[in-house]
């Protein structure tokens, strides 16, 4: 939502000079401008990020032929709009898709030219960001991940560069403690570190390095922050944006009012000042304004659980008992999706769900597995005394744990249900 909220915020004074948007600066979520729509309209920035995050929900993987038959259907057929009709193309991710209709190879439709590096693969990225990050995916993965993502329109190494620094700004707004601008500085280190290990030529990497130090570039002067469609501005304007103001709404305000680019400046600044400052923090007055608000929030809340294990087990878990399920057949079938976990991590955070929903069966449930405890030392079937537990052993076989005592012998008993 940040992301779209930044975008529609932008959208009215897009291509417009800065001089011009001073005479009349945006304040609040407005219409006409720049393409003659209703206030919170979002353009081509949100349009391809939704066709990247909804492609990532279906296949619950990174399928590159998945999308960009996406974004065939946004250009063709006006997928993921908000009127049904694509608009606001630009010319690297036109060519891009033209390309593929024509041969079908999503890794050689992309432009690897320098003259390619507008801010196309930038702007949409951030699914794909959130997904590494998700599946704690070690970085030179992920950053290959990622590059291949940028690359189906942008493929050029400067605009793969940002997408990565990008990256590791999100894990650091994230992951990180202290101020935006802390995190941030330590997100840009992490990459700054990694392209100069990976690179053999940093030409292109210099062209990043007045963000190198962020407390020296937050005293940059505003007519020295560039907010065009290349790449390097458009990162620079969204950093300079955040680090010199303290909420949502003052840097997303301050982001758009740079005017050129505003769109995809905005739409960016907000994807991290969203991560930053949370949900909540976006001005309700300009969430009632987006345009099929409750479609996209839908697609969010399913990306949610895709990319969150322990949010996915729960959804399971509530969606099954929806339908009166047999407990037994709930848990068989958490097993198995745990089962299908495809690394250790993601298991892990599957069984500590689980354990989490099991800890809340009935308490009939509770008590019909006390049943037929047989003592190990005096032989009787016992029930065990009150206290209840659950784990999981890391042979990926999922135990219902009881603890108590022999009501006979008073013998410890500890009782694994499978």
């Amino acid at each position: 939502m940040g992301v779209v909220t930044g975008d529609a915020l932008g959208c009215p004074v897009q291509f417009e000079d800065r001089s011009e948007v001073a005479e009349h600066p945006i304040k609040s979520m407005r219409g006409n401008g720049t393409f003659q729509l209703p206030a919170g309209s979002w353009t081509d920035d949100s349009s391809l990020t939704l066709a990247l995050l909804d492609s990532i929900c279906q296949t619950e993987t990174v399928d590159l032929k998945h999308i960009m038959n996406n974004f065939v259907d946004w250009l063709d057929h006006g997928a993921f709009t908000p009127y049904g009709y694509s608009f606001d193309i630009g010319n690297g991710t036109i060519r891009a898709i033209t390309a593929y209709k024509h041969r079908g190879k999503p890794r050689q439709c992309g432009d690897a030219s320098e003259w390619n590096n507008g801010n196309g693969s930038l702007m949409r990225i951030m699914p794909a960001c959130l997904y590494c990050y998700s599946k704690q995916t070690e970085d030179a993965e992920a950053i290959r991940e990622i590059h291949s993502i940028a690359s189906l329109t942008h493929a050029h190494i400067r605009s793969n560069i940002a997408c990565g620094l990008y990256y590791f700004m999100i894990c650091e707004a994230l992951d990180g403690k202290g101020e935006l601008i802390e995190r941030m500085q330590k997100g840009l280190d992490r990459g700054f570190a990694f392209y100069e290990k990976k690179l053999a030529d940093h030409e292109n990497l210099l062209c990043y390095d007045r963000i190198r130090n962020l407390a020296a570039f937050a005293l940059t002067p505003a007519d020295r922050i560039k907010s065009s469609g290349y790449v390097v501005d458009t990162l620079e304007a969204v950093i300079w944006s955040l680090i010199t103001t303290g909420s949502f709404e003052e840097s997303l305000l301050k982001a758009v009012n740079l005017g050129d680019d505003s769109d995809t400046v905005g739409a960016i600044a907000g994807s991290l000042a969203a991560l930053y400052y949370g949900y909540e923090a976006i001005p309700a007055q300009w969430l009632q304004e987006i345009k099929k608000r409750e479609w996209i929030e839908q697609l969010c809340e399913k990306a949610n659980i895709v990319f969150n294990p322990s949010v996915r087990i729960r959804a399971l878990a509530s969606e099954l008992r929806k339908e009166n399920l047999d407990e037994d057949l709930i848990r068989q079938v958490i097993r198995d999706e745990i089962q299908c976990a495809e690394t250790y991590e993601d298991r892990t955070v599957l069984f500590a769900a689980a354990a989490e929903i099991w800890k809340k069966w009935p308490e009939e449930r509770k008590e019909r597995n006390l049943q037929h405890v047989r003592c190990p030392k005096c032989g009787r079937n016992t029930s065990l005394a009150p206290g209840f537990t659950v784990g999981y052993n890391l042979n990926w076989h999922a135990h219902l744990i009881l603890k108590g005592k022999c009501a006979a012998c008073h013998t410890e008993i500890t009782h694994f249900c499978e």
